[in-house]
């Protein structure tokens, strides 16, 4: 099961851009800039008992010590306290939360990582450190409203979220550091870890969140689903560009139709803001592969599977087709695999198995 959401590539890769994307791509630019530094720059605060103040409040390492010592001594405890909440790492299996990011209804796999990075250019660059990452979600509008909690879609959904501990700690050590270097050691201006929660993590959460909303919405076209119409929850307008996305999609699809591509080749082809494509996208956090991060990996990757199975039907290249046994042989191992049903509620679990009977019934009549 180690490679069931790994994809190899033929060779045939060859990727295309449409000139009408390009338009497309500086306006989403245009709103995200725009909705990011608002909120970077006004002074509103999550409540106190939000989760991520929650585990800023569990790391107790002095934030006077050096830079290379607090981060040795934050990595050393972050496992083991995105455990005492209940996340899913490398350690632990962790629980299904209802709603922390995307409202009630949504239930939300928290992950805990603590990948190496470089801990100076970050600190040096703190404010657009991205230390929580969506990793599927599913919104579809372009309405960009902050991850906060607020009730955005009916019940039934679920959402990946990757947070990455020691990255996120080390934004809060800057952010203290930079009020302290504002307002003084007791100003009383300093901002809260509820201010740099709202202003800093939730707006950046949403360049992995957009990349996300553009590829569920060239899924919803695929399928010909719906997809919920723009709404404009900010306090100052943004233009809307679904339209003309949908358009650049339409194209992308058409395209894929009638090009040989293989399945590295056509996520490629489909194009994000933040990462690029579809492709960069969808790569997983280079952790230990425990059996509860493969099956936290492979839930999140699960519409990608299926949006590629759905594209490659009636198409039978001999790469893909190679490929998707592979997938067959694995979505059939995941499938009579019940120590899932241990990780998540059963409502959720059955949501789950149902998405890998869609999975099994296209890979076998692909």
């Amino acid at each position: 099961m180690q490679n069931f959401y790994s994809l190899y590539s033929s060779g045939n890769f060859g990727t295309f851009r449409l000139p009408d994307w390009n338009y497309v791509q500086d306006g989403l630019k245009r709103n995200l800039n725009t909705i990011v530094n608002y909120y970077q720059n006004s002074t509103m605060a999550v409540e106190s008992d939000h989760f991520l103040v929650k585990l800023l409040q569990l790391i107790t390492v002095p934030q006077s010590q050096n830079l290379d010592r607090y981060y040795d001594n934050v990595d050393a405890i972050a496992l083991n306290m995105s455990m005492a909440l209940k996340m899913t790492s490398t350690i632990y299996s962790g629980k299904i939360f209802d709603g922390i990011f995307y409202g009630e209804g949504c239930s939300e796999i928290l992950v805990a990582t603590d990948e190496s990075f470089d801990i100076f250019d970050a600190d040096k660059n703190w404010r657009n450190l991205c230390a929580v990452k969506v990793m599927r979600h599913p919104i579809t509008n372009l309405g960009l409203d902050l991850p906060s909690g607020r009730k955005q879609l009916s019940d039934n959904n679920f959402a990946v979220i990757n947070i990455h501990i020691p990255m996120l700690a080390l934004q809060y050590r800057a952010y203290r550091l930079d009020q302290i270097e504002k307002f003084g050691e007791d100003g009383g201006d300093q901002g809260s870890a509820m201010n740099f929660i709202h202003m800093f993590v939730l707006p950046n959460m949403l360049y992995s969140h957009l990349d996300h909303v553009i590829f569920n919405r060239i899924r919803c076209l695929l399928d010909g689903k719906n997809m919920e119409e723009m709404k404009q929850h900010h306090p100052f307008y943004t233009t809307d560009y679904s339209d003309r996305l949908n358009r650049v999609q339409t194209k992308i699809l058409e395209g894929l139709k009638n090009i040989d591509k293989d399945f590295v080749g056509e996520l490629r082809s489909i194009p994000v803001i933040s990462k690029g494509d579809v492709f960069a996208l969808m790569a997983t956090p280079e952790v230990a592969q425990t059996r509860q991060i493969l099956w936290t990996m492979v839930i999140s990757r699960l519409p990608v599977l299926d949006f590629l199975l759905t594209t490659v039907n009636g198409r039978p290249e001999e790469w893909n087709q190679s490929q998707i046994n592979h997938l067959l042989f694995n979505i059939r191992q995941l499938k009579n695999d019940r120590s899932i049903q241990a990780m998540m509620p059963y409502k959720l679990y059955r949501q789950v198995q149902s998405e890998i009977d869609a999975l099994v019934l296209k890979t076998s009549t692909s």
